[in-house]
C-alpha cells in the first residue's frame, strides 16, 4: 500500500513539475514577445535615422554612434542599480544579524525594487543590442 502512495506522489509531482514548467515556457515567450516587438521599434527607428543620415550627414555616422551611446548609457544604468545583487530576492535573514531588523527590511524591499526596475532594463539592451548586431552583420556580410 505504501508503493501505491508513493507512485500516486511521484506522479502529482510530475503533474506539478510539468505546470511549473508550463508556466516557466509562457513567462519566456511573453518575454521574448517584448524583446522582438521592441527590436521591431528600435529597427524602424534605426531604418529611419539612416534615411535621414543619409540625406544630411553622408560621411559621418550618426545613428550608428547614438545607438550604441544609448546602449552603454542604459548597461551602466543597469550595472549602477544592481550593484551586484544576487539574482534571487533578498530576505531580511539574510542579511548582518547587526543591522536592526528595521533597517534590514527597508534595505531588502529597497533592493527588491532596484531589481525589479532594472529587470526592464534588460529588454532595451538586448533589443537595442541586437538591432546594432544586425546592422554589423549586414554591413560586413552583405556589402
Amino acid at each position: 500500500m505504501s508503493k501505491k502512495k508513493k507512485k500516486k506522489q511521484r506522479y502529482y509531482e510530475k503533474e506539478e513539475n510539468n505546470t511549473s514548467e508550463l508556466q516557466r515556457r509562457k513567462k519566456n515567450g511573453q518575454k521574448l514577445l517584448i524583446i522582438a516587438g521592441l527590436f521591431c521599434v528600435f529597427e524602424l527607428l534605426y531604418q529611419g535615422l539612416l534615411q535621414l543620415e543619409k540625406r544630411y550627414f553622408p560621411l559621418f555616422p550618426v545613428s550608428v554612434y547614438a545607438l550604441a551611446g544609448i546602449l552603454c548609457v542604459l548597461f551602466f544604468t543597469y550595472l549602477i542599480m544592481n550593484r551586484g545583487n544576487p539574482r534571487e530576492k533578498v530576505t531580511p535573514e539574510e542579511l548582518s544579524p547587526k543591522i536592526p531588523y528595521g533597517e534590514r527590511v527597508r534595505l531588502c524591499r529597497k533592493y527588491n525594487e532596484r531589481k525589479e526596475k532594472s529587470r526592464v532594463l534588460i529588454y532595451f539592451i538586448v533589443a537595442i543590442s541586437a538591432v546594432i548586431a544586425l546592422d554589423f552583420i549586414v554591413l560586413f556580410l552583405f556589402p
